[in-house]
């Protein structure tokens, strides 16, 4: 019986070994990563199986696939064209090169992702057409005539990407619903981002320097229903130029965008100019235009105890501005008569080395051994969370 077991053992665990030798791919000193939606194809890499040329690989994909590119081959002189749902994934954005011809990477399909890549030399960087819900992010796109272009293309996400030396540094046209945060954009010289009859988008958190010689840099025609806020705005022929209707802020207190030319003032010292910021064409304003660029900040949190409720004090430790500063206030634990979680939104954005004093919990009213936990983020600040165990007496928190 006990070697009958042990047969069986060793010939299960001999189907394991092989399995796993086949279902991937060990390349020396190279990551091999996982996918939970389907197969993956390698490119580049010096193991048996590996395909050497991209579009090769990208061609036997099936939707949902990944194509993972090592850096090993690169640059890889193609153009290719994504015809389905599928990620394409480079080694590392700095050495993983694509370049060549008129449009180095052509997506058509949906749910498509590219992330990792340097992709340059192209009249198009990136072309879009007729895609959705397609990601580009974190990718050195360089040197081409228009870096990324979008064509009748919705529900888009760009970011995070450097977009550096091109004539037009990201454009969409007839694109709605999409969503471009947090890249780099330097050196345009037509236009750094430009939209024509693309409405319901939302434009954030980019930086646009030293472009726009010809227009500007960002420039929107007939265009409606936008969102465009925490832009950093510097050294560009003429920041912006906007023909039709849409909002150049978000609100107080998360504000509008930085623009190195405003001249107005901020008396009462929030971070947010008194006076709005006129965009180039029609009635378009900035209603709440930064004092200083945007940039990401830290938050850090104190408790109080005391009678009737729990005060919390927030502090920005930060040297950026904290804008549209949020709470919110868990308790767990006790029998609690009375009382519940509560949240709010500071009423101003809360100033570098500057504290807010006035977070404060609904009234309390219980006994027993309590979890008091504090959340507490801002639109340039990571959530900060801190719980502290408490005492509840009758309406005297104890920390």
């Amino acid at each position: 019986m006990n070697k009958t077991i042990l047969a069986i053992g060793i010939t299960i665990l001999f189907i394991c070994i092989s399995f796993n030798s086949i279902s991937g791919i060990q390349i020396d000193n190279k990551p091999i990563i996982k996918s939970d939606r389907g197969n993956i194809l390698y490119v580049g890499g010096s193991g048996p199986n590996n395909y050497s040329k991209i579009q090769d690989a990208i061609d036997v994909t099936s939707d949902g696939d990944t194509v993972f590119v090592y850096d090993d081959s690169s640059p890889y002189y193609e153009n290719l064209t994504i015809d389905k749902s599928i990620s394409l994934i480079g080694e590392n954005k700095d050495t993983t090169v694509i370049e060549y011809g008129v449009i180095v990477v052509k997506i058509i399909a949906d749910w498509v992702t590219i992330s990792g890549f340097t992709i340059q030399s192209g009249e198009y960087g990136i072309a879009i057409y007729q895609s959705n819900f397609s990601n580009i992010n974190n990718n050195n796109i360089v040197n081409n005539g228009a870096g990324v272009d979008l064509m009748y293309s919705n529900n888009i996400t760009i970011n995070g990407n450097i977009i550096i030396n091109n004539y037009l540094g990201l454009i969409t046209a007839y694109s709605n619903y999409n969503t471009i945060t947090d890249n780099n954009i330097i050196c345009s010289d037509w236009v750094g981002i430009g939209l024509s009859h693309s409405n319901n988008s939302i434009i954030s958190g980019n930086n646009i320097s030293n472009s726009g010689r010809i227009y500007s840099g960002m420039n929107l025609h007939c265009c409606y229903n936008n969102t465009i806020f925490h832009n950093n705005l510097i050294n560009n022929s003429k920041n912006a130029i906007d023909n039709g209707n849409n909002y150049w802020d978000n609100d107080y207190p998360s504000g509008g965008n930085y623009w190195d030319d405003y001249n107005g003032t901020d008396d009462d010292g929030d971070g947010i100019g008194d006076n709005s910021y006129t965009i180039s064409s029609c009635d378009n304003k900035d209603r709440y235009p930064l004092m200083e660029s945007y940039g990401m900040t830290n938050l850090t949190i104190y408790f109080l105890g005391g009678l009737f409720r729990f005060i919390g004090i927030i502090r920005n430790i930060g040297n950026k501005t904290a804008f549209n500063v949020q709470w919110k206030i868990l308790f767990e634990g006790g029998f609690v008569l009375l009382g519940k979680n509560t949240q709010g939104i500071l009423p101003k954005p809360l100033l570098p080395d500057n504290n807010y004093t006035s977070i404060s919990s609904s009234i309390f009213f219980g006994i027993g051994k309590i979890i008091i936990t504090i959340e507490v983020w801002a639109d340039n600040a990571p959530k900060v969370t801190l719980s502290n165990p408490g005492f509840l007496l009758l309406f005297f928190i104890i920390m």
